[in-house]
């Protein structure tokens, strides 16, 4: 077994100074995990774990807003080029070579 690719994390208070160890190399502990995309904390509190995942919801929303707000000002602009007027706005793209 290789031992660089192993951690300990200690749940509880009754084990917090003992040491493990890997073909008598002392392995490093750690206080958080992520496994399956979850993040699993020694205090076993799922507070962080929500806290992440809310984070990059929003995030993502955040990203999600900007484009809308480029797609706004891409129509806007459109709408201001000289051409034939009453054109919808995909027609306007489509006759630019741009897409939404």
């Amino acid at each position: 077994m290789c031992y660089l690719k192993c951690e300990v994390m200690h749940f509880g208070r009754s084990n917090q100074d003992r040491t493990s160890s890997v073909n008598g190399r002392e392995l490093g502990r750690v206080a958080e995990q992520r496994d399956l995309g979850v993040l699993v904390y020694s205090s076993l509190k799922m507070e962080l774990q929500v806290d992440s995942v809310v984070k990059k919801a929003f995030s993502i929303l955040g990203f999600i807003g900007q484009n809308i707000k480029l797609e706004r000002v891409q129509k806007t602009f459109t709408r201001m080029l000289p051409g034939p007027d009453g054109l919808s706005y995909k027609e306007r793209l489509d006759r630019l070579g741009l897409f939404s």
